[in-house]
């Protein structure tokens, strides 16, 4: 179980819905996921709400890397160079892979234009762990916005990915108290068995900061998660972290 090397990461959706994400073309957003420490983050479907420009200049402003295997970006010039399929962190002395998937009914649901392509989710995402797992990377995250189920089943078809903390469906999970918050929809995290028959962490944490999601996650040397603990926690005044 070891030291506490912690990751903090975003499943998508950051400057929709909210007075200054439409002022500052979520720049002000930016500056908090600064503040907060978000190491990766992955594409919402809301993030292409008012076209490629205003998530490429969110993007080019982040110092922290925006990814999804499944948005093909390299037939639009503003967003060719900004987007990768993945991002590898050093925790704890060791390399972690997060990929990113993205929503194929963003199209439908937003306003990404032409010039962006909507892949196949389990394709894409396979042939990044691939990549990262032939160059030595064994512990993969996949930092998902597809919604709850639709992360269940991709789980149980992949291979190689030990967690997927995920987005989209706006699902609350796990063991919580607080006046006015839902009922549960699952464990937290949802344990899954892949394509051979491994364990993936599934995990989501409801949406708008209400529920902060925290995991404390063991991997062994081929990325098997093989001790789990965690919580989701209500964000209110009375909430305290434990840090042990």
């Amino acid at each position: 179980q070891g030291a506490i090397n912690p990751v903090v990461l975003d499943a998508g959706d950051v400057f929709t819905g909210t007075i200054f994400g439409m002022i500052y073309k979520g720049l002000a957003d930016l500056a908090y996921m600064e503040a907060f420490g978000v190491q990766v983050q992955t594409i919402g479907n809301h993030e292409f709400d008012n076209g490629p420009k205003q998530l490429a200049d969110y993007a080019k402003n982040a110092t922290f890397p925006v990814v999804s295997a499944n948005v093909d970006v390299s037939g639009e010039p503003l967003l060719k160079d900004l987007i990768k399929k993945s991002a590898t962190l050093t925790v704890g002395g060791q390399k972690v892979g997060i990929v990113g998937v993205t929503t194929q009914d963003t199209p439908i649901t937003s306003s990404p234009g032409d010039t962006v392509k909507f892949l196949d989710a389990l394709t894409s995402v396979q042939a990044e762990v691939d990549r990262l797992r032939s160059s030595g990377v064994t512990k993969i995250v996949l930092l998902s916005h597809i919604g709850y189920s639709k992360d269940l089943e991709l789980a149980k078809k992949l291979k190689g990915v030990g967690v997927i903390v995920g987005g989209h469906s706006h699902t609350p999970l796990g063991k919580y108290e607080g006046n006015g918050l839902p009922k549960s929809e699952g464990e937290y995290p949802t344990v899954v068995r892949d394509a051979n028959g491994k364990n993936v962490l599934v995990m989501q944490s409801w949406e708008w900061g209400k529920l902060y999601g925290r995991m404390r996650i063991t991997l062994s040397a081929d990325g098997t998660p093989v001790f789990w603990k965690g919580e989701n926690n209500p964000v209110t005044a009375a909430y305290k972290v434990d840090t042990r």
